[in-house]
């Protein structure tokens, strides 16, 4: 994910994000559900141009979880024709960006 504008009072913001994702399924019950796991990378890196300096973020975040799948009975199942939430994740670098003036 990248973004790159202008924020209040004229600051030059750019956003760069990238991850991975491994996800693995331990448990099916047919067509009733699944049991899966999965571990994730997130990086991020945010610049903030102020007039005064500028001020940059990077962060790093390793997330490790279980899910619980209703109604598909595998992982293609569940990304073909399940319900998937896809937005941009600007993560904590929104909070971060020209906060250290």
């Amino acid at each position: 994910m990248w973004a790159d504008g202008s924020a209040d009072f004229g600051d030059d913001v750019t956003f760069i994000g990238w991850g991975a994702e491994l996800e693995h399924q331990f448990k099916s019950y047919g067509g009733d559900g699944a049991v899966n796991g999965f571990i994730r990378y997130d990086g991020r890196y945010a610049e903030s141009d102020w007039g005064g300096g500028t001020d940059t973020m990077t962060g790093h975040t390793i997330l490790v979880g279980f899910s619980f799948d209703l109604n598909a009975a595998n992982l293609l199942q569940r990304e073909r024709y399940g319900v998937a939430l896809d937005t941009p994740n600007f993560g904590r670098v929104l909070a971060h960006v020209n906060s250290t003036d």
